[in-house]
């Protein structure tokens, strides 16, 4: 096979094994945000940020270790703190994305056109994971792990 196809090949299974470290991570996210809104009863608008990072948070520190030594296959021992600075970096700002449009979502958009809050907040949450996790993929590829 030429070059070119056996990279892309690569980077397409080292996709799924991201996909796969992510739909972990995102059960975390949303069972945790779930749990943590039914147990204070916020399910909208500015209430929700100190949940979402709390959620987002722990599914990033499970993300870290499995995409550094699955998704990337980084087996490295070195430079372990520099790289979790910079995955936290890329991490931090994937949160504020996603945040950002949780809060937005659920703040602006009417929950009675039919919606149910928890509808809401999960739909707003499952764009938020979309657009943040794209962030996070090639944050982590072209910044964090590359080689």
């Amino acid at each position: 096979m030429d070059e070119p196809v056996l990279k892309l090949k690569h980077v397409l299974f080292q996709f799924l094994r991201f996909a796969m470290v992510g739909t972990l991570g995102v059960t975390i996210d949303f069972g945790l945000l779930n749990l943590l809104s039914w147990v204070t009863g916020v399910t909208r608008g500015s209430g929700l940020i100190p949940l979402n990072v709390i959620s987002f948070g722990t599914a990033l520190t499970v993300s870290f270790f499995l995409n550094k030594k699955w998704t990337f296959k980084d087996l490295s021992l070195t430079e372990n703190l520099r790289k979790f600075n910079l995955f936290l970096i890329i991490s931090i700002l994937g949160a504020a994305i996603n945040t950002s449009i949780v809060t937005i979502l659920t703040t602006h958009i009417d929950p009675n056109i039919t919606l149910a809050p928890f509808l809401l907040l999960n739909l707003a949450k499952t764009a938020a994971t979309a657009a943040s996790g794209l962030w996070n993929f090639f944050g982590y590829k072209l910044v964090v792990f590359k080689k």
